[in-house]
């Protein structure tokens, strides 16, 4: 599952802290991914994993939309 064009860049300074921010979510959620996109424009976020029963992914869900919102507040604390 992917959440495309989850944050717009706008600045050399903004795109150095989603690279810090997405590392940082990274490391700390696992199976859930934001991703930088190539131009430095924009970020992504994924979930990526097999869920057997499909029944249990609302289970993993919940932490898999921390990551993005956890990118999302670090981004926020780094725009003040």
């Amino acid at each position: 599952m992917m959440l495309p064009n989850s944050w717009s860049i706008e600045s050399a300074k903004e795109l150095a802290l989603a690279l810090i921010a997405a590392n940082h979510v990274n490391m700390a959620i696992k199976a859930a991914k934001v991703y930088v996109r190539k131009d430095g424009k924009n970020t992504m976020a994924a979930i990526e994993m097999f869920v057997k029963p499909p029944e249990n992914f609302r289970l993993v869900l919940q932490r898999a939309l921390r990551a993005a919102d956890n990118f999302a507040k670090l981004m926020q604390e780094g725009r003040r």
